[in-house]
């Protein structure tokens, strides 16, 4: 290469990158300057609408926290209302005893029994509202006193200053420190264990719930369930505050323990409500014997105990209504018109004085014995149906005649009742159920 071609071509190769330096100048420029109004952008958009405030965020959670309360208190004051329009007076008076206790507490003194048993509390710190270093601390505020408290601190940030205030008479079992984070703790006691995370494996990621209504709750509470053995009673979520209060003073934690307190009574108010038994309250009459089973793999068949004449509710009998029948009795029934009970003892038909518990005998017609088991009413005709191992017997109660209605093997039969509303039989075979036409004895 010649010099003139050299020169020429350091020319062209200089040129070339002059142009490529000055283009990327301009490029890094326009991108500086892209960026810096992006941000400006962004920020005069947070000064605008700078979103809700930790106290409004506080305020709306609380209100949500009290609205659910009071739709539990309802709950169960219909309940209690309900039992006592249809006279199951015993049942309100309970229901109410136990109502009464929690409203006290919502609107007077937080005074919770001391039970011994320890109760999870959990405080999500979460990234919202704000970024955490080591120089910002938030502050755990701890005053309820009536049970040992097993504090589980999710946090988000990586360094995170935790200054926790303890009052007098407050007893913490263990804290567990979750969410990844490295806490340097202020203020913690000597001597409460400190256990980290809460995965069932080294490998498994944390779980990001800050908030009670998270869409990952429930499998944070299974979490915490697997890692204490017991289901978090109160949850404080993170509203954006630098101060968490576990205690009565905080009205979002006294309404989250009521409610967690509360879950019993809130079942039985569910269970007269749904069942119907405010409409119509479970009371009759039958036979009772306490079933005791010799050992774990035996029915509970015969226990040798005795048998007596009893009114049931929905809990069962009624002990003071229990009356011993004075002869051991199998199937029974109760006849509302005559206000006695029919009972059968393998070869024998009684009628029982559900007063006294006095059985006496009706005398059956001649011939092979019945091998009697079971006894069923149409309290309509006012009969009793006896099945037995070769024929269905019907009794006349009025008139005392028996008569047979069909021929049939009850050999195999476990249970039988009578339907009034299409006078038929329904027959219970181990696990097969079958119906029956009385007046043949057909199937």
């Amino acid at each position: 290469m010649d010099k003139i071609s050299g020169l020429r071509y350091h020319g062209a190769t200089f040129s070339t990158a002059f142009v490529l330096l000055v283009s990327a100048i301009v490029f890094l420029a326009m991108s500086m300057f892209s960026k810096e109004a992006d941000l400006s952008a962004i920020a005069a958009i947070k000064q605008a609408n700078p979103g809700p405030s930790p106290k409004m965020l506080k305020a709306n959670e609380e209100a949500e926290t009290r609205f659910e309360l009071h739709q539990a208190f309802t709950q169960i004051q219909d309940a209690i209302n309900s039992l006592r329009e249809m006279k199951n007076f015993n049942a309100a008076t309970k229901l109410d005893a136990e109502f009464k206790v929690f409203k006290e507490q919502m609107a007077g003194p937080y005074n919770v029994p001391a039970t011994g048993r320890p109760e999870v509390h959990v405080i999500g710190i979460g990234p919202r509202q704000r970024q955490y270093d080591e120089s910002k601390s938030v502050t755990i505020d701890i005053g309820y006193k009536s049970n040992p408290i097993i504090l589980v601190i999710n946090a988000s940030p990586p360094v995170l200053n935790c200054h926790l205030r303890i009052a007098s008479g407050v007893r913490i079992a263990k804290v567990i420190i979750a969410g990844g984070t490295r806490l340097k703790m202020h203020g913690f006691p000597p001597g409460i264990p400190v256990e980290e995370g809460l995965t069932l494996l080294p490998s498994d990621s944390e779980l990001a719930v800050y908030q009670k209504d998270d869409i990952q709750i429930g499998e944070f509470q299974q979490l915490v369930q697997r890692k204490t053995g017991l289901t978090p009673t109160v949850f404080i979520s993170d509203a954006g505050d630098d101060v968490f209060a576990i205690g009565p003073a905080n009205n979002e934690w006294r309404y989250q323990h009521i409610l967690s307190r509360m879950s019993a009574l809130i079942d039985k108010a569910t269970v007269v409500l749904t069942r119907g038994e405010a409409k119509s309250p479970i009371h009759y009459r039958g036979l009772y014997t306490e079933q005791l089973a010799a050992s774990a793999f035996e029915l509970p068949f015969f226990s040798g105990a005795p048998t007596c004449a009893a009114e049931f509710d929905e809990n069962g009998p009624i002990e003071s209504t229990l009356k011993k029948i004075d002869m051991p009795v199998e199937g029974s029934v109760f006849d509302p018109k005559t206000d006695q009970y029919f009972a059968v003892n393998s070869y024998n038909l009684y009628s029982i004085n559900p007063s006294t518990g006095h059985c006496k005998a009706i005398p059956l017609p001649p011939g092979p014995p019945l091998g009697l088991r079971f006894v069923t009413l149409d309290w309509q005709a006012g009969c009793l149906y006896l099945p037995t191992e070769s024929a269905l017997i019907r009794y006349d109660i009025r008139s005392g005649k028996f008569s047979t209605t069909g021929k049939f093997d009850f050999s195999y039969t476990v249970g039988m009742v009578f339907s009034p509303a299409n006078h038929c039989f329904y027959e219970s075979l181990d696990i097969t159920l079958r119906n029956l036409h009385s007046c043949q004895g057909s199937s």
